[in-house]
């Protein structure tokens, strides 16, 4: 599990979450107590970049309906509404 956790925090390998709490303190060094003063944050926000999800494609109402439709059961459900209105019955 060691070889998992390297020193940059960064890192893409690191698999924070099955690694113990007392270990991730001081891979990053922080406090839990008082957590990182401002210099310390504002520096790391310039190395890593802030800690926001990258936004999603926009897509339109008329997309986001379609993009229900597609379905096997809907296709199922489309195909037997056919067959009864062929049939007649």
């Amino acid at each position: 599990m060691s070889e998992a956790v390297r020193a940059n925090p960064g890192a893409a390998a690191v698999a924070w979450h099955a690694v113990p709490a007392d270990q991730v303190i001081g891979q990053l060094k922080t406090d839990p107590g008082k957590g990182l003063d401002a210099s310390e944050a504002s520096r790391r926000i310039a190395q890593y970049g802030p800690n926001r999800l990258p936004e999603g494609k926009k897509r339109g109402p008329l997309i986001r309906f379609l993009a229900q439709l597609n379905n096997v059961l809907v296709f199922v459900l489309l195909g037997a509404g056919f067959v009864k209105l062929m049939v007649g019955l």
